[in-house]
């Protein structure tokens, strides 16, 4: 699932132990994927590419946030 990621997200092949962690994310189908990693995860563009894939392949994605975006109530506080 990682190769195929590689393969699909465009992300740099510095990134390979991130799209190791968005693969084990998926296949364990988690909830949450809570990460500091705003580069290659917690990233507007690379959600949108991998909700595509993941659709594409029917796989779940996880909710993927910095522990920040975690904290924040929806009320705003």
């Amino acid at each position: 699932m990682a190769r195929e990621y590689q393969g699909k997200l465009g992300l740099p092949r510095g990134a390979r132990l991130d799209v190791v962690h968005l693969a084990c994310a998926v296949a364990y189908r988690l909830d949450y994927l809570l990460t500091w990693n705003c580069a290659h995860l917690a990233n507007d563009e690379v959600i949108r590419r991998l909700q595509a894939v993941n659709t594409m392949l029917g796989r779940e994605t996880p909710i993927i946030v910095t522990p920040e975006e975690l904290l924040i109530s929806p009320e705003g506080g």
